[in-house]
């Protein structure tokens, strides 16, 4: 039996998880009492959400591998009116470790979800980051920046002697990516950057970007983005 944890009020508790909770009934994932929002799994990708004693329903994916999910209230869009962040793993493996977020608002008495897809945040990403390589001597240097940020990376080695073209090679992001809604009303995405050649080939990760996730009138954009080195290198 696989066991995650559930988050109320900052205070980690273990408790049964999703490959469990699905052959029971509606079991609590995540809370916060102080602000009556609470989630249930009822079923593969079904979810209960009660927030301010009105409840919805929603399907959203997630992993059943998983930790369990990330949950806060604040007021995201600034109206005046709390919303829930929402997020839940829906991917895991080798080389993959994908977070989805969902912002449950209460509009005219119901429950309304909203999903920053995965097309969507990966579009401003690419749009955000410029990527190039320059060869130095001998060495294939890929460079990564955005803003006042710049990050180059030596990926010779990685390539195992492999010369590609400069138009073969491509910025790869997607594979990692994390939202944390944090206690001051800030979410945070956390990303993985590399490169991949080709279709052929498996991406390289080399640098991490951070950016503040805004909700506004339903929508989603991304501000304060910043570039590091990963810190594996």
């Amino acid at each position: 039996m696989k066991r995650g944890i559930l988050f109320v009020l900052g205070v980690i508790i273990s408790v049964v998880w999703i490959s469990s909770a699905l052959a029971a009934e509606p079991r609590l994932i995540a809370s916060d009492e102080r602000e009556k929002a609470y989630l249930y799994v009822i079923g593969e990708n079904q979810f209960s959400v009660k927030f301010k004693d009105v409840s919805g329903v929603f399907t959203w994916e997630i992993d059943p591998r998983a930790d369990a999910p990330k949950l806060r209230v604040f007021d995201y869009d600034q109206d005046g009116e709390k919303e829930i962040a929402v997020s839940l793993c829906i991917g895991t493996g080798t080389g993959l470790d994908i977070d989805a977020l969902h912002i449950v608002k209460l509009q005219d008495g119901k429950l309304v979800s909203y999903t920053y897809t995965e097309e969507e945040y990966t579009k401003r990403i690419k749009d955000a980051v410029a990527f190039k390589v320059a060869r130095e001597n001998s060495r294939l240097i890929a460079e990564f920046s955005s803003g006042r940020d710049s990050i180059r990376i030596d990926v010779t080695k990685s390539l195992n002697d492999y010369s590609p073209k400069d138009s073969e090679m491509r910025l790869e992001c997607g594979d990692v990516v994390s939202f944390s809604p944090k206690t001051d009303g800030t979410i945070v995405l956390r990303a993985a950057l590399g490169t991949k050649v080709s279709d052929t080939y498996t991406p390289d990760y080399y640098a991490d970007l951070t950016a503040n996730v805004v909700f506004t009138d339903g929508t989603f954009s991304l501000s304060n983005i910043r570039i590091v080195a990963s810190p594996l290198l």
